[in-house]
Parts: C-alpha cells; sequence; structure tokens
C-alpha cells in the first residue's frame, strides 16, 4: 500500500494577517505491506516494512 501526503505552511503575521514567507509545501510517501486473509477479507500489516520518502 502506497499513499502520498501533500502538507502545505503558510506563513502570516498574528496582528496583521499579513505573508511573511514563502508557501512551503512538502510531499511525503509512506510504503507498507499488507496481508490480506482472502477467507475473511481480514488485512494484516507488516510492522517492520513502514519506508518513507520525503522526496
Amino acid at each position: 500500500m502506497t499513499q502520498t501526503i501533500t502538507r502545505t505552511v503558510n506563513y502570516y503575521d498574528k496582528q496583521t494577517k499579513a505573508v511573511v514567507a514563502k508557501q512551503v509545501t512538502e510531499q511525503v510517501t509512506y510504503n507498507r505491506t499488507a496481508i490480506v486473509d482472502k477467507v475473511s477479507g481480514s488485512d494484516y500489516w507488516l510492522f517492520n516494512d513502514l519506508v518513507v520518502s520525503t522526496s
């Protein structure tokens, strides 16, 4: 299973609400392995294989 998450950070002055820095967007991709029981439909996650990529 692979999922990509995008986070956007905006920087504003607390009092004036003016933009004080350029917007930053970061993307993180998570990869995991799941085993699905074809009879019951239950899924089992492997806990030692989480891979996070920030490229």
